[in-house]
């Protein structure tokens, strides 16, 4: 039986997990950002001693004001950010469940050329042991795809995620960047991340 796993509520977590998914895929943001903290307008320069401004004027890029590029949203499709495996024989026995998988964070990037786009996606999950083990590598069958109008696929990858698991930790964390789609700009519409679980049962 699949169930939904909730997420912290505690903002100290949240901020980790967060700060965890910028540093290890180096994604930028595919909206408008304030920049980095202390980073000087650029449209204002001046003296602020004494508690006074000398204005003074600045030529300005006109590329700031370039209309942000489209990038798709991702989204899950269904419950598929939830994989468990169980032993042979014991398929929706929680006693029989080896380890699950889930999909917690992810981000994604989209870099345009001519009339195609590169999309770069990032996905953040972690393996949780389950009550009949696991032990060594397991290998996660994670899907990204992406549609345009009506659902239609325009490119749709399966990429093998391997976790090395130990029976020691109980748990172990992965993450993946994938930058290999690439898709007419102007047809994209969405991004689905999520398992497989058909094409992981042929695998294993």
């Amino acid at each position: 039986m699949r169930r939904n796993i909730s997420m912290p509520r505690a903002r100290g977590r949240a901020a980790a997990r967060a700060a965890a998914l910028a540093g290890v895929l180096l994604l930028g943001a595919c909206g408008s950002s304030d920049g980095p903290s202390g980073a000087s307008n650029p449209f204002l320069t001046g003296d602020f001693s004494g508690g006074k401004i000398a204005e003074q004027t600045k030529q300005v890029d006109p590329s700031l004001f370039e209309k942000q590029k489209f990038c798709p949203q991702i989204e899950l499709r269904g419950d598929s950010h939830v994989l468990p495996v169980y032993a042979r024989g014991q398929e929706g026995d929680p006693g029989g469940m080896r380890y699950q998988a889930t999909i917690r964070e992810w981000a994604r990037e989209c870099i345009h050329s001519g009339d195609t786009m590169t999309i770069k996606v990032g996905v953040i999950g972690r393996v949780v042991t389950g009550p009949a083990g696991v032990e060594g590598a397991v290998e996660l069958p994670l899907r990204i795809a992406v549609t345009g109008d009506e659902d239609a696929v325009l490119a749709s990858e399966l990429v093998p995620v391997t976790v090395a698991m130990s029976s020691a930790s109980g748990t172990q964390g992965w993450n993946i960047v994938v930058d290999t789609i690439t898709v007419p700009a102007a047809d994209a519409t969405r991004i689905y991340i999520g398992f497989d679980e058909e094409a992981g049962r042929k695998r294993r």
